[in-house]
């Protein structure tokens, strides 16, 4: 998850409900070079697929992430 546009006051109360639901470990936060270096772990170990949850209520963020993901495909290819 890329949570680099979320806005500040939204950032602590979408975190807390993830490590709730998920634990802190679910996260993934960054630029997406940060992102892609976390899931190669995680493709290195045979992982192939990724699900993805936006934290923010806003269309426009949620967008936002969706595209910073295609750059980390992009690095997970490379």
């Amino acid at each position: 998850m890329l949570l680099k546009r979320i806005r500040a006051e939204s950032l602590p109360a979408a975190l807390a409900r993830v490590r709730e639901e998920c634990g802190e470990d679910a996260l993934l936060f960054g630029s997406p070079a940060e992102v892609a270096d976390r899931l190669k772990v995680f493709a290195d170990q045979g992982y192939t697929d990724v699900i993805v949850r936006n934290l923010s209520a806003r269309q426009d963020e949620s967008l936002a992430t969706i595209e910073r993901l295609a750059e980390v495909k992009a690095l997970l290819r490379n």
